[in-house]
């Protein structure tokens, strides 16, 4: 019988260790990040997208890359007010 780390073609060592603790280190940071961030969404009323979360969570002492809170809440579906898109508006004389 094959081990199943060496179906995986996997380091036994790095199998173990996976084994031991399944969860990253970035996983639990992310997971911790992310209450942060839906506290800080929640406190603007569902209106604030990354930058301004990005901003709170600094003034607050969390820091953390912009690109990192972006991600984060659009993997869990948060997204900011945004703007109103409008047409475009026509020339005098002109075509569209």
């Amino acid at each position: 019988m094959r081990r199943l780390y060496k179906v995986m073609q996997l380091h036994p060592s790095g199998y173990y260790a996976w084994l031991k603790d399944p969860v990253s280190n970035r996983d639990k940071a992310n997971s911790v990040l992310l209450e942060h961030i839906k506290e800080a969404y929640e406190q603007s009323h569902n209106v604030y997208g990354y930058r301004n979360i990005t901003k709170d969570l600094r003034e607050s002492g969390i820091i953390a890359n912009k690109k990192r809170i972006a991600r984060l809440m659009a993997l869990h579906k948060l997204y900011g007010a945004g703007m109103v898109k409008r047409k475009p508006k026509r020339k005098a004389g002109g075509i569209a």
